[in-house]
C-alpha cells in the first residue's frame, strides 16, 4: 500500500483526529476531577478531619465523607455526576479503549444535562467532550466550595458567638 493511498490517508486522518480528541478530553478530565477533589479535600479538613487521614483516604472515601458533612445535601445530583466524572477519570488513566472511555463520557454527559432546563442543555450538549467534562467537573467543585464556604461561615458567625 502506497503512503498516498487516499483511503490510506483518511484513515490516517481519522485515527489523529480521534487521538486529538482524546488527549484534549483526557487533559480535562485529569486537570478539573483533580480541581474537584482539591476543593473536595478542603471540604473535608473545614469538618475536622486530619489531613494526615485525608490522604489514605481514596476519592470514593472522600466522596462519602463529603455527603456524609453536607446535610440536607446528599441526595443532590451533584455527587452521580462527580462519581461519573470520578469513573472517567480511572477509565482514561487505566485503559485505551475508546468505546469503554465513550460509553463513561456519554455517562457523565447525560447526568450533567439532566440537571439544566431543556433550552440550557440544548445549548451546550454538543460541545465537545473535554468542555462537557471540564463544566461537569467545576460545577460539582463549586456545590462543595458553596458548602464548604457555609461551614466556614457557620464556625466564624460560632467563634464570634463564643467571644
Amino acid at each position: 500500500m502506497k503512503f498516498d493511498d487516499p483511503e490510506f490517508q483518511q484513515r490516517i486522518a481519522e485515527a489523529r483526529q480521534r487521538a486529538e480528541n482524546m488527549n484534549a478530553l483526557t487533559l480535562s478530565i485529569l486537570r478539573n476531577h483533580l480541581e474537584a477533589e482539591q476543593i473536595m479535600n478542603d471540604y473535608i479538613t473545614t469538618n475536622g478531619v486530619s489531613k494526615r487521614k485525608l490522604r489514605r483516604m481514596k476519592f470514593s472515601d472522600k466522596m462519602e465523607k463529603c455527603k456524609l458533612f453536607a446535610k440536607g445535601e446528599e441526595n443532590e445530583p451533584w455527587w452521580g455526576i462527580l462519581n461519573a466524572a470520578n469513573s472517567l477519570r480511572n477509565t482514561i488513566a487505566h485503559n485505551l479503549d475508546a468505546d469503554k472511555i465513550d460509553r463513561r463520557m456519554a455517562d457523565l454527559k447525560e447526568k450533567y444535562l439532566a440537571t439544566m432546563t431543556w433550552e440550557n442543555a440544548a445549548l451546550i450538549e454538543n460541545e465537545p467532550d473535554d468542555y462537557i467534562a471540564m463544566m461537569a467537573c467545576s460545577t460539582c467543585g463549586g456545590f462543595i466550595a458553596t458548602l464548604d464556604s457555609r461551614v466556614k461561615g457557620a464556625q466564624a458567625a460560632s467563634s464570634s458567638e463564643a467571644e
